[in-house]
């Protein structure tokens, strides 16, 4: 990517229209010179190799002094703009940005299963809770190496739970950490869970210390809180898991715990953040961005990763996260977008229309509050496309809209789509495309649970259409040919110029029918079914001046 000028200077720059400085990620650049001439302004970490090879290449014509200093001012300008000297640093209000990190984490943290609305607990009712993990006085809130923040300020996840619950909270440490337990630590938990009303499990999900290992080999929780969980259900039937969790979890557990509440890596207001969550001062109304699946062998890239030899295969494609469960129609644990809340929702009055504008459309439809509480929900918009010459996903996450409501509240919420939303990538045409049709439009909570759907008839465009601009080859298909009406009149004129169509043969749409159905590149199935007539030198002639008309019916650069 280092040595990509088509990435780094054509996508980045030219259609992305980025202005900014372009770094190499950590000893990632390969070849100095062919980097710079890529468009990398500035390799890391210094080298004396890296500069040794420019001034070489400077010498020897291979690179311009111009060339440097396009790099330079975008350096400079990256330079002046964030350096602090002759500044005063700025005035920080750490506890405003502490209660922001308490907010996001309890915003961002997602309720999986709440089975028998065990949450939230009433401090009020007098049970006894078992807060257990070593994470609830240590608490795992984000990842190593070049994730690590100096925070200022931690919450401790046990103090503040004892903030609300006060006396009914017991503890046992359960685990010395992530990877170690002991059979003493084991049955003290086992003991507090088993005299407790309700267990609160504390787990996560631990990234290696500073290395270049940082690949998890498997997608479970830390062995000793795995172990710690096995003890804890083996005596107590209410138990609620709690995550810390930088990546995807398998849970062959889910079905025998009561509660599952995922808090990801959570910043240092985690520890608030559970203690309102599960006391019910705040409402949950996270949704996951990935695909939880039931385990790693249905993921899209089992078979292919780690590698093969030194090369990795991302065979997926397009088909990654849910939009490959949904093409296999695989079962997963919990879908992409989900997350429960301690109220209910629901969405009516479903509209679709097209704005004045060509290419634009208006989707809206109403959300209420159904349940006894204020919470927030996430309404999602999918867009199934149909059925074409590109390979599509079913479904794709094309906008969404959150919204906090009271009981009984209900509100409006318009979704503005446009072509592009609907667009596809063109590999052959190195272009976005909007392919005409039928496309189903369908709302929801998350990508398992659409229950609102509505159709937009969709004209796209003849210059956007895939082949419309693609020239043809010599084993091209019928079907190629015939997706151009100037490329299909000037193939039935030839073959009638040769003598094998009559005229009043030609476009016949039964004819086209049926060669559609052949499997043969024009050339070959020619030569196979022409009688001999049709030689390489007339295939040639034809296909010539089928991309000839071609051209001539959509004017655009090849044509100049």
């Amino acid at each position: 990517a280092c040595e990509s000028p088509g990435l780094l200077n054509h996508v980045l720059r030219e259609l992305w229209g980025f202005k900014g400085t372009v770094l190499s990620d950590w000893g990632a650049v390969k070849d100095s010179v062919k980097a710079v001439k890529a468009g990398l302004d500035l390799q890391m970490p210094h080298s004396i190799q890296y500069m040794d090879s420019v001034k070489k290449a400077l010498e020897t014509g291979e690179l311009s002094s111009q060339d440097l200093d396009e790099h330079c001012e975008r350096i400079l300008s990256l330079v002046f703009t964030y350096s602090m000297e002759g500044r005063e640093r700025p005035k920080v209000d750490w506890e405003s940005h502490h209660r922001l990190a308490r907010r996001a984490a309890c915003e961002c943290a997602v309720l999986l299963k709440n089975q028998d609305s065990i949450l939230p607990i009433s401090p009020d009712t007098g049970q006894t809770i078992a807060v257990l993990g070593q994470i609830a006085e240590s608490p795992l809130f984000q990842g190593t190496g070049c994730a690590i923040v100096n925070a200022r300020q931690a919450d401790i996840p046990l103090e503040e739970i004892r903030k609300i619950g006060g006396e009914s909270v017991l503890y046992a440490k359960g685990c010395l950490d992530g990877q170690t337990t002991t059979e003493e630590l084991l049955s003290e938990a086992g003991r507090t869970a088993e005299k407790a009303d309700l267990a609160v499990v504390l787990m996560g999900t631990y990234l290696p210390g500073e290395s270049d290992d940082y690949d998890h080999k498997n997608m479970d929780a830390a062995p000793a809180h795995r172990k710690l969980l096995e003890r804890v259900l083996e005596v107590q039937d209410n138990t609620i898991v709690i995550l810390f969790n930088g990546n995807t979890v398998a849970m062959p557990w889910a079905g025998r715990v009561k509660a599952i509440l995922q808090m990801g890596y959570a910043g240092e207001g985690a520890g608030k953040a559970l203690a309102d969550l599960l006391f019910g001062t705040a409402c949950p109304g996270g949704k996951l961005a990935a695909t939880i699946p039931e385990s790693l062998k249905d993921t899209p890239a089992y078979l292919d990763f780690p590698h093969e030899g030194d090369v990795c295969r991302y065979r997926e494609g397009i088909f990654a996260g849910y939009r490959y469960y949904d093409k296999r129609g695989r079962r997963v644990l919990f879908p992409f977008g989900y997350g429960l809340s301690y109220t209910t929702f629901t969405c009516s009055d479903l509209e679709a229309s097209r704005q004045i504008d060509a290419g634009t459309y208006t989707v809206s439809l109403t959300v209420t509050n159904t349940g006894g509480r204020e919470g927030s929900q996430v309404i999602q918009l999918y867009v199934c496309p149909p059925a074409g010459p590109l390979f599509r996903p079913v479904k794709e996450l094309k906008s969404f809209a959150k919204v906090m409501l009271k009981p009984n509240e209900k509100r409006k919420i318009i979704f503005i789509l446009n072509d592009r939303d609907l667009a596809c990538y063109d590999e052959r045409l190195d272009q976005w495309v909007t392919l005409p049709g039928i496309y189903t439009i369908k709302i929801g909570f998350d990508s398992g649970n659409l229950p609102q759907s509505i159709e937009l008839s969709v004209e796209g465009s003849v210059d956007d259409s895939p082949r419309s601009r693609e020239l043809l080859k010599l084993d091209s298909h019928y079907s190629d040919i015939f997706e151009n009406q100037a490329a299909t009149e000037e193939f039935f004129r030839f073959l009638v110029e040769q003598g094998l169509l009559e005229p009043e043969q030609a476009g016949s749409p039964l004819l086209i029918k049926e060669l559609k159905k052949t499997f043969w590149g024009f050339a070959q199935h020619l030569d196979m079914n022409g009688s001999g007539r049709i030689t390489p030198e007339l295939s040639q002639e034809l296909l010539d001046r089928m991309n000839q008309a071609i051209l001539r019916s959509t004017p655009g650069p090849e044509t100049t």
